[in-house]
Order: structure tokens, then sequence, then C-alpha cells
């Protein structure tokens, strides 16, 4: 009889540290970039599928996503504006968080293919009340969570600069 009480409190130990083990587990995060509201452009005009955002899905006219957009863009978000979270990309080249770290936490981006081969992060572009925290000027597209052409790259289209 007092093998069975030893037994079963050797199996809730066990049971009660895996229990422990697991809530101190974090889930994986997922790394996006969502269509996003144009300060300018009266936010609530579409929806970008993602409801839970800071803005209640609502995005810039285009579709509830950059693949492909209801409005012939096709992958294109012709104005720019996304909230990411994760890593970034230019095409191959990351771009840090300006931050702690190089992982963006979720936030709002202007993000503008330029000319240059330089990458430029500016803060607060519409003031300090803005919506948009960082504009982000770089010479290719913008890729969340890996490189151009490496697996599990999302890609955020925005219009090539007008040369």
């Amino acid at each position: 009889m007092r093998h069975r009480y030893v037994v079963r409190s050797i199996v809730a130990g066990i049971v009660a540290s895996a229990g422990v083990l697991a809530v101190g587990v974090s889930p994986a995060s997922a790394h996006f970039c969502h269509e996003t509201i144009n300060p300018a452009g009266h936010p609530a005009v579409g929806d970008n599928g993602f409801p839970d955002d800071p803005f209640g899905g609502d995005a810039v006219p285009g579709g509830t996503s950059t693949s492909p957009g209801v409005n012939g863009n096709g992958p294109i978000n012709p104005d720019g504006f996304y909230l990411v979270n994760g890593l970034l990309f230019s095409d191959t080249t990351p771009i840090d968080f300006p931050g702690a770290g190089v992982s963006w936490p979720t936030t709002t981006v202007k993000y503008v293919q330029w000319g240059r081969d330089d990458i430029v992060i500016t803060t607060r572009i519409g003031g300090p009340n803005s919506a948009i925290v960082y504009l982000i000027q770089a010479p290719g597209d913008l890729f969340v969570e890996a490189p151009q052409g490496s697996p599990g790259a999302v890609f955020c289209g925005v219009p090539a600069p007008p040369f």
C-alpha cells in the first residue's frame, strides 16, 4: 500500500514539473508585413484581413493583401505603408531595428524603394502623433523573416523608384 502512494507521488511530481515547463515555453512568433493605414488617406478605406492589428484591420486602398490585392497592382502596395514584425530585409541586406536588437517589434513603417545603395531610417515622419513610426528608404524590395530568395521570405512589395 505504501509503495502505491510513493509511485503516485513520483508520477504527480513529474506531471506537475512538465506542466510548469510547458507554461514557460513561449509560442513561435509570427513575422509579417500587412498593408496598413495611410494617415493622409482616410484609414478606414479597406480591410487588410487582420482585424486584430492595432488599426482594426484598416488598410490603404489596394485590397486585402499585397499578394495579389484587388486593384490591379499585383503584389505591390502602392503607398508603402506596412505593419511589420520580425527580421526585415531590403532584398538580401538586413535592415536592423534602430532600437535594441535586430528584430523589429510590431510597428508601422512607410517603406520607400529609392535609387541609392544605402538604407536610411527616419523616425516619426508625420510628427509626434503620427501613426507611422518609421520611414525606411532602401535600395531593394522589402522582405520579412528571410532575405529575398530564401525559404520563408515574405515579400512586401512597393513601387520601384522612379529613375
